[in-house]
């Protein structure tokens, strides 16, 4: 073999490591993506970062966790969407006890939140007041019902001082008669 058969062989040789080497840290990279999209996965509720992972890495040794996750976040949705449309306070509480961990839960308690103050706010009365309180101590509306009992106490005393003085009017009245 001359030296130019020799050359030929090296400079091929070098060539297949080198592709072999860009291969391989080619597939270096695309499994650190592959990890990172799938970290990005951990907390999320949005249907489409899930098919965009199942797109992206079909192949992925996550693939079967992240099909049954999408599932379950699409039919969270989907259950979601519905009780928006509904706006049923008892829906929205016994979504609440299905999915604790779902992302939807604290707009679920939210809206419970505005359901119960509308409904006590309608009513207008001191129990019904009280007891929005009661179930919603952190409520975003909790300031504004403190502030509404407050002014129903005022009134119930000053109803109460009314009746008090008509009571004794009377019954000085019903005295001077005798």
């Amino acid at each position: 073999m001359g030296c130019r058969s020799r050359l030929l062989l090296a400079f091929l040789a070098l060539i297949v490591v080198t592709f072999g080497v860009l291969l391989f840290y080619d597939y270096r990279a695309e499994k650190v993506r592959e990890e990172r999209a799938y970290a990005r996965l951990q907390d999320c509720s949005n249907p489409a970062v899930y098919e965009d992972f199942i797109i992206r890495f079909p192949k992925s040794e996550h693939i079967d966790e992240v099909h049954a996750r999408y599932q379950t976040v699409a039919a969270q949705q989907d259950e979601w969407q519905k009780l928006i449309a509904n706006g049923c306070r008892e829906d929205l509480e016994k979504f609440v006890a299905q999915h604790p961990p779902s992302p939807y839960v604290r707009l679920a308690n939210n809206r419970i939140d505005s359901i119960d103050w509308a409904e006590a706010k309608q009513r207008r009365t001191l129990e019904a007041i009280t007891h929005y309180m009661s179930l919603h101590a952190d409520g975003y509306y909790v300031d504004e019902a403190e502030s509404l009992r407050q002014s129903l106490e005022r009134a119930q005393a000053e109803a109460a001082m009314l009746a008090a003085q008509r009571d004794s009017l009377a019954m000085a009245d019903s005295l001077q008669l005798q």
